[in-house]
């Protein structure tokens, strides 16, 4: 998937291709562990969402890597609540 991903990213003219890449790779992961109630998806969550804030910030996309501060937050929250949940 990731380079699958690295194919379609540059084709189309990305500029950060790869991390761009491995940003779509993390979340589909990050997707499935959460699909099957693994308690790792939230630290791939958080890798996905520190990877995008450094990336769309470094391409100047100013607004979504602000998003993805929030979708950070979130994710550290929901890991918080999860294991609250587990005891």
């Amino acid at each position: 998937a990731y380079l699958g991903a690295t194919w379609l990213v540059q084709s189309l003219g990305g500029r950060l291709a790869w991390t761009d890449s491995a940003i779509l790779a993390g979340s589909l992961l990050a997707q499935f562990l959460l699909d099957n109630k693994r308690i790792e998806t939230w630290f791939v969550w958080i890798a996905v969402n520190l990877l995008a804030i450094w990336t769309y910030g470094s391409a100047g996309l100013v607004v979504a890597a602000l998003q993805y501060v929030v979708f950070l937050v979130t994710a550290v929250w929901g890991f918080r609540a999860w294991r609250r949940s587990m005891r």
